[in-house]
């Protein structure tokens, strides 16, 4: 085998692996769950408060937390994308009470 024929072996190689690295592909980046809007809620004292809030997200199915909500309240996530908040306050609670979902 001569040089001429070992530089033609090289190039071919070269040629290859530059096809291999040009080939890319990227997907979509990760869009952000939306909270519908829930708006002021108020009740007054030994009387139900009970609402339901919603989220979507196109890439999956949103779950929902609130960990600072008032004691004797139940908070239920229902796994469909809705949550369920219920508190019937006692005569001793009344005040603000501001909550995260």
């Amino acid at each position: 085998m001569n040089a001429r024929n070992k530089l033609n072996i090289i190039g071919f190689y070269i040629a290859a692996l530059t096809l291999i690295f040009a080939v890319t592909s990227f997907g979509q980046a990760n869009q952000p769950p939306v909270l519908n809007s829930i708006g002021a809620q108020s009740t007054t004292e030994n009387v139900n408060l009970s609402f339901i809030i919603t989220a979507t997200d196109i890439e999956d199915t949103p779950s929902f937390t609130a960990p600072d909500a008032p004691s004797g309240s139940s908070f239920i996530d229902n796994g469909d994308g809705t949550a369920t908040f219920n508190w019937t306050p006692t005569y001793l609670e009344s005040g603000s009470y501001p909550v995260t979902f």
